[in-house]
């Protein structure tokens, strides 16, 4: 479990969120959640399959990947049974050589309704912190 003072140092250090299965719908709760992280000043990368090449007037790209930033946070708006795949194509992407002096994510944050035990267990052995089943933008409001 991710502690207050650590998830509170990772917000204020983190710079990129990459958030996986942002929509272009405004009435979407990855688009308004999205939206006011932008409005704290996180640089935003979305991820989402068909996705239009702008959403929030920054970059999306369909995959992983396809993403070359340097990403301090994944933020993932998918169905729990999504996760496990998920997780696999985070290693993936993280090993692949165009991350390879690339800044890598310091968490990963499952939103509301979004856990996976396995699967959170495999992201920690990534290296990766992990929060589940909470939201972000409560998160960071609450320890601003």
């Amino acid at each position: 479990m991710v502690s207050d003072s650590e998830l509170r140092q990772i917000f204020e250090t983190a710079k990129s969120i990459a958030v996986i299965g942002l929509s272009p719908v405004a009435a979407r709760p990855s688009y308004g959640v999205t939206r006011y992280m932008q409005s704290q000043g996180y640089e935003i990368y979305g991820v989402r399959p068909a996705s239009p090449p702008e959403i929030l007037g920054r970059p999306c790209v369909e995959s992983l990947a396809q993403l070359e930033a340097d990403i301090d946070i994944i933020d993932v708006f998918r169905n729990s049974e999504a996760i496990n795949g998920l997780v696999d194509e985070i290693e993936i992407w993280l090993k692949s050589p165009r991350m390879a002096n690339k800044r890598k994510p310091a968490l990963l944050f499952l939103q509301e309704g979004v856990h996976d035990a396995l699967a959170e267990k495999k992201a920690e052995a990534l290296g990766l912190k992990v929060v589940s089943d909470r939201c972000i933008l409560k998160e960071h409001a609450r320890l601003k």
